[in-house]
């Protein structure tokens, strides 16, 4: 029987995927790469959850094997492939894991790893491939995914997604996948994902990438009003802290240097003093940012 490989995040795309795939007689393998973000434990929760869901679907034809875990900095270096993804990014934006991904795929032997890549409006992978490239659509034992075209695309898109298959996702908007869920009767499923990087109390913050394309999309219910209120606060701020504008992202010091001061707090005012009376090689570092808004 035929082995799909996905790499799955616990989030709404990539369960997605296991969800569809798994109505076809194939053994599924998940992957999950750590990389030691806040959100791993909530990660691996969905996806342990998910798995068991689909496991004990009757509707599942698919045989789910267990689930590999490895890490990110295990993964062998290729200068090909991460010269590549420089390349493109130094044009386009688009995430670090796509990177380690195929990174991964070519260790392993992989002609295919599935990802779930979207028709977002935002989506950063639809740019990278409409850009450089395009994709073809495929079959293999009666399920359709899509792979780079090599033919009608550059050089560096091939070596960066070229052991990469895309699901059926990415003729898909999270709404519609959403439809699609329900109208089968997964909505349990859809209760089961996690999305967001830098939780708060065990809810999703309302400030990172993955909220935010969660806010874009309309997809309000994932969200209580403290994440709601967060997210709002974004639009003028990077991380916002207890619920106020953090003091230290760009935005904020470019508006506390311009003498734009009325919506800070004393606390965000003091973090700013913190941050500048760093040395500048450090403040500079995320990490630094980072620390200061924990406090």
């Amino acid at each position: 029987m035929d082995t799909l490989n996905i790499f799955l995040t616990g989030g709404l795309d990539s369960s997605y995927s296991v969800l569809y795939y798994s109505r076809y007689e194939i053994n599924i393998q998940p992957i999950y790469l750590k990389d030691k973000r806040a959100s791993e434990q909530f990660e691996l929760k969905a996806i342990n959850d998910i798995l068991e869901y689909v496991k004990n679907d009757s509707r599942t034809r698919a045989v789910i094997l267990p689930l590999i875990i490895d890490e990110t900095d295990r993964i062998a270096k290729n200068n090909k492939i991460t010269d590549a993804y420089y390349r493109i990014t130094s044009k386009l934006k688009l995430g670090r894991q796509y990177d380690w991904l195929q990174r991964y795929a070519v260790e392993h032997g992989h002609e295919g790893i599935l990802i779930s890549a979207t028709n977002s409006p935002e989506g950063k992978v639809k740019k990278v491939v409409l850009k450089y490239g395009a994709l073809k659509k495929q079959q293999e034992n009666g399920y359709e995914f899509y792979k780079v075209d090599t033919e009608k695309s550059h050089k560096d898109l091939n070596t960066l997604f070229g052991n990469i298959m895309f699901s059926v996702t990415w003729d898909m908007t999270k709404q519609e996948e959403i439809k699609d869920l329900h109208e089968k009767g997964l909505d349990e499923a859809v209760k089961m994902i996690w999305f967001c990087f830098t939780p708060v109390d065990g809810k999703p913050c309302g400030c990172c990438n993955p909220c935010k394309s969660y806010f874009e999309e309309n997809l309000l219910d994932f969200f209580d009003e403290a994440s709601k209120k967060r997210y709002e606060l974004t639009k003028n701020c990077e991380r916002p802290t207890d619920y106020e504008l953090c003091g230290v992202c760009d935005n904020c010091r470019k508006r506390i240097e311009n003498g734009d001061t009325a919506q800070f707090s004393e606390a965000a005012l003091a973090r700013y003093k913190e941050y500048k009376s760093l040395p500048e090689w450090r403040y500079k570092l995320r990490d630094m940012k980072a620390r200061i808004l924990r406090k």
